[in-house]
């Protein structure tokens, strides 16, 4: 009897994993306005190619807030494919401090009150630490928010001009300030308002609500 053999080879079972991409750092990061943020990127392992290339892309801007977006794509040797994403939220300090509140506000001479009123603040888009009250002085019809700059506890100088009131009349506020942390927690600003005819020394203290 003749022995008849029989030799089959064992095909390679088919690679449909893709990689698994691991992100360094946060998966959310939140960074203010001018800070320095480096992306510590991310590294792919796949089961049959070990480490893989990540790319990425996307962008994002320290100098505006918003949310941004980096994609991080992955492909092994057999062209399976997969990403993972990171999330930046790039957002002024101030509008999480507890310097974002309402106002009483004073306007004084000399050490007397002229008069009250109240204001609410907005915060600048592409400045840290820089906030707009929005009727500085209870004027009008205003051209132009009043900004300001805080610095740790004191209150950056400043130069500018707004038109407001009926009829219009242009001011230029100079100045600078302070912070004080109370309670009650307060801005206070030294002002020179200069207009055509007139330039007269104030103080505003404005007093978180």
């Amino acid at each position: 009897m003749a022995l008849i053999l029989s030799i089959s080879s064992c095909k390679k079972d088919t690679d449909n994993s893709p990689p698994k991409i691991t992100l360094n750092g946060n998966q959310v990061e939140n960074i203010f306005l001018q800070s320095t943020y480096t992306d510590p990127g991310a590294i792919a392992i796949d089961d049959q190619d070990g480490v893989v290339n990540v790319t990425v892309t996307g962008s994002f801007n320290v100098n505006k807030t918003g949310t941004y977006y980096l994609t991080y794509t992955a492909t092994d040797g057999a062209g399976n494919a997969t990403s993972a994403s990171r999330q930046i939220n790039v957002s002024n300090e101030l509008t999480g401090s507890s310097w974002n509140a309402n106002y009483t506000c004073e306007k004084d001479s000399a050490g007397v009150t002229l008069y009250q009123y109240t204001d609410s603040l907005g915060f600048s888009n592409t400045l840290n630490n820089q906030m707009a009250f929005m009727k500085f002085g209870d004027r009008s019809n205003a051209d132009a928010l009043f900004n300001i700059l805080i610095s740790g506890t004191a209150i950056d100088p400043y130069n500018q001009t707004i038109t407001a009131g009926t009829p219009p009349v242009a001011v230029n506020y100079s100045g600078a300030g302070i912070t004080n942390s109370g309670p009650p927690d307060q801005l206070i600003l030294t002002v020179t308002e200069t207009t055509a005819s007139d330039t007269v020394d104030y103080t505003y203290v404005m007093t978180k609500n």
